[in-house]
């Protein structure tokens, strides 16, 4: 190095000065003229080699860290691909994470949606499983329902042949034990319309000697009886 610490690099120019040249040192942008010891020519021919083999290992140096430097920018150019590199997979992760919060995203969409379908599923099941005992209530209902109006309709025939047991009761039994007793009114012959079915007065009519007509109402039937048995003037036998 010179005495000012320029580096070593300008080394060479040092030795080249030594040829006969004056010393030349970089400074501030420019090769200066420095002193040197007194003069070239007084130095012996070892002391003039050593010099030379200081600078030339200067100038060695100064190549090798050149190398050096030029390997290492290699080096760092290497790894600022790797980094560029990873950089590049990190981006594609992110976007393949991206799309994988997407689908997750969807799925959880369809499982909120499955969710609610289920949930709807069991709110109507609950509701058939409602209607289903409304309508065994309902059936039970209607069941005691018939059950009670069965037993009116046999407790009203019980009271009308209860009523039609006392209108007959103390006259006296046609000859025929198939035919009821003739009623002591005309009026109360009239009640066979409602105690008596229409084959059973087309039975008395032929009884009585009345002829009967296909289409006949049991009230005409019945009339016709009553005109058989009873006076047209006085309604007795």
């Amino acid at each position: 190095m010179c005495r000012d610490g320029h580096s070593a690099s300008v080394a060479l120019h040092h030795a080249q000065s030594l040829s006969g040249g004056t010393p030349l040192c970089h400074r501030g942008g420019r090769w200066a003229a420095i002193a040197v010891w007194p003069s070239i020519k007084a130095l012996t021919q070892w002391q003039k080699g050593v010099i030379f083999a200081g600078f030339a290992a200067l100038a060695a140096v100064a190549v090798i860290a050149k190398l050096q430097k030029s390997q290492h920018e290699k080096a760092l150019e290497a790894e600022r691909s790797k980094v560029r590199l990873l950089e590049s997979q990190m981006h594609t992760l992110a976007a393949e994470l991206e799309a994988q919060r997407d689908r997750v995203k969807d799925f959880d969409q369809l499982k909120s949606k499955y969710d609610k379908v289920v949930a709807d599923m069991a709110r109507v099941s609950e509701e058939k499983a409602l209607a289903d005992k409304q309508i065994q209530e309902l059936v039970d209902r209607i069941k005691v329902a018939e059950e009670h109006a069965a037993q009116a309709a046999a407790e009203s025939k019980q009271m009308r042949d209860k009523v039609a047991g006392v209108k007959v009761t103390g006259v006296q039994e046609h000859v025929n034990n198939d035919v009821p007793a003739v009623p002591a009114s005309r009026t109360d012959i009239y009640d066979w319309v409602n105690l008596y079915k229409k084959d059973q007065l087309i039975h008395f009519a032929k009884v009585y000697g009345v002829d009967t007509r296909k289409g006949q109402t049991k009230m005409a039937i019945v009339d016709e009886i009553a005109k058989a048995i009873y006076s047209p003037t006085t309604g007795d036998e």
